[in-house]
């Protein structure tokens, strides 16, 4: 922050700490409330997933009796002996799910059952033979829980009826699912935090439930929650009080599919929330320690706002004397520009018509290699200059771009012509290849010349006698140019990398040898390429060579702009 931000004065100092401490309690605010929508949702998956594992196992356990049912019903369509007892319990598990199973004729009267006690006697009157012989009931199906006794002694009866073929009634085979063998099955199962599990049907009779509510089976609550969900949805859940014992709970429910039975598991809310507690006092503690800190931290921010105010005149003059040395710094530039261009240019016009015997021979060879040397030295020197000029407008923002159309076959094959010379003289092989079709580019033509003779002069200095160096030009999509300069040099680390990239820096390693050159050719044909909206990206590795990667848009938004 700077220290013209820091507020002035006591009631800044205030603004800021109520500020702070109304955004701090905002913030434990939220967090209470995410935890609490995350406590809930805990609760929803879970039931949720105990609802489902229920209702498949309850499905699998009613098909098991139906199809037993329907195995017996067969024999008798059939006037096959029946040895219930035997039928029974070759069903494994049966014992522990089914007590009853008989064969009651038309009339009620019991034909065949596994309990001889009940042979012969008339269940005409009973819930589950009228619900099987009324007119228009399924074949298959399923009467009220008949409560015995006790809750343990509770059952569900199961019928499947059989019809002549001129309607009337021939028999009902009758069997029972133990209302115990669910409530022990809910048992068995993770029911932490206060959870309850209850099989109903969908008038609100209990057919069965877990935890310490057995007493309720064969009740009827007809205004029950989730009976009325369920009539709207198959499965969902639902947050209120459970209409048999009052209990604000989270209960999921799932309908068995195909009939009009319910599966469903709550979770009291208040044990449900037992984490979410835990976690809200930890955190309205943590707000009070933090409203604590505030306070001191306020103290402490008046006592040093004095020394703030003081450093800020510091700051400012600082920064006016930042701004003044980069005015300097520019205006140095651009005279140098002139000043050292102009001499610089004699220098090397007269080397060269010295080195090249222009006016009649100098009299020592030695005279015609100093001549050269000169001229060599004033080329680079003069290319340093232009480099670090052109850095320095790039940084300041005052390089401009002019945007025409460009040849890139032609600009590829003229950048290649140019420095076959020197790959020439170094033993370098260099090539250039242009795929076609190339999207049509815009872009400053003397700029991608640079950066294109930059990079080519990089990879043929850093490529021994006997390498290659290969310039190509592809399509990348429909609106963009790549440029790829490939060598087979020496190559460089990813560390390298980095450092050629820095301004001024050369890499220097065991891998390459001592070659002259001013460490601006890599950064400066970066820089263009970023004004031209592009990207640079090198690939190398040591001894493997190096691929520099220029890609462009065809059509750059903001060309020709001036940047």
């Amino acid at each position: 922050m700077k220290p013209s931000a820091v507020p002035r004065g006591r009631a800044g100092i205030n603004l800021l700490c109520v500020t702070l401490f109304c955004g701090l309690w905002l913030l434990i605010g939220w967090q209470i409330r995410l935890s609490y929508a995350d406590a809930i949702a805990s609760a929803e998956r879970d039931t949720g997933n105990l609802t489902r594992a229920f209702a498949q196992h309850v499905t699998r356990t009613l098909s098991q009796v139906q199809q037993l049912l329907m195995e017996v019903a067969d024999r008798v369509a059939a006037d096959q002996p029946l040895h219930l007892d035997q039928m029974r319990r070759r069903v494994p598990g049966m014992d522990s799910v089914s007590k009853f199973l008989g064969v009651l004729d038309g009339s009620g009267r019991v034909l065949d059952t596994t309990r001889t006690a009940v042979l012969g006697m008339d269940f005409a009157d009973s819930d589950y033979f009228q619900r099987a012989t009324a007119p228009g009931t399924r074949a298959i199906g399923f009467g009220k829980p008949i409560v015995g006794r006790s809750p343990l002694m509770s059952s569900i009866p199961f019928w499947v009826r059989l019809e002549r073929r001129d309607g009337t009634i021939r028999a009902v085979v009758v069997g029972d699912v133990l209302s115990e063998y669910f409530s022990g099955l809910f048992n068995q199962m993770d029911l932490d935090l206060g959870g309850v599990a209850t099989l109903l049907d969908m008038d609100g009779t209990i057919y069965a439930r877990g935890s310490e509510n057995r007493s309720a089976v064969g009740a009827t609550f007809p205004g029950a929650t989730i009976v009325r969900a369920a009539r709207e949805k198959p499965r969902g859940v639902v947050h209120g009080r459970s209409t048999v014992d009052g209990a604000l709970r989270v209960t999921s429910y799932e309908r068995l599919e195909g009939t009009d039975l319910v599966v469903s598991v709550g979770y009291e809310m208040q044990s449900a929330l037992r984490g979410y507690r835990t976690a809200r006092n930890q955190m309205l503690v943590q707000g009070l320690i933090g409203s604590l800190l505030l306070l001191l931290l306020a103290l402490l921010i008046n006592r040093y706002i004095l020394r703030l105010q003081e450093s800020e005149a510091a700051a400012r003059a600082a920064r006016a004397e930042a701004e003044h040395a980069s005015a300097v710094k520019s205006q140095f530039l651009a005279v140098a520009s002139h000043e050292l261009r102009t001499p610089l240019n004699a220098i090397i016009g007269f080397a060269e018509v010295m080195a090249s015997g222009l006016h009649g021979p100098l009299g020592h060879p030695r005279y015609a290699e100093y001549a050269d040397d000169i001229h060599k030295s004033g080329l680079n020197l003069l290319a340093l200059i232009n480099d670090t000029l052109d850095l320095a407008k790039i940084e300041a923002g005052r390089m401009e771009l002019h945007a025409e159309p460009v040849d890139v076959r032609a600009l590829s094959l003229e950048c290649v012509r140019m420095l076959r010379a020197l790959a020439a003289e170094r033993g370098v092989e260099l090539g250039a290849s242009v795929e076609q079709p190339v999207p049509a580019l815009v872009a400053d033509t003397l700029k991608l010349r640079q950066i294109l003779l930059n990079l080519l002069t990089n990879a043929v200095k850093n490529t021994d006698a006997g390498g290659a160096v290969r310039l190509s030009a592809l399509a990348d999509g429909p609106d963009h140019v790549l440029f790829r300069v490939a060598d087979t040099g020496c190559g460089m680390t990813a560390e390298e990398v980095a450092l050629a990239l820095e301004p001024f820096r050369q890499v220097h390693s065991h891998l390459s040898r001592d070659r002259q050159g001013t460490g601006l050719g890599l950064p400066v044909a970066q820089a263009l390429v970023a004004l031209h909206r592009g990207s640079l990206s090198i690939d190398s590795q040591p001894g493997h060579g190096t691929l520099v990667t220029v890609r462009l848009p065809a059509r750059p938004e903001m060309i020709g702009e001036g940047i």
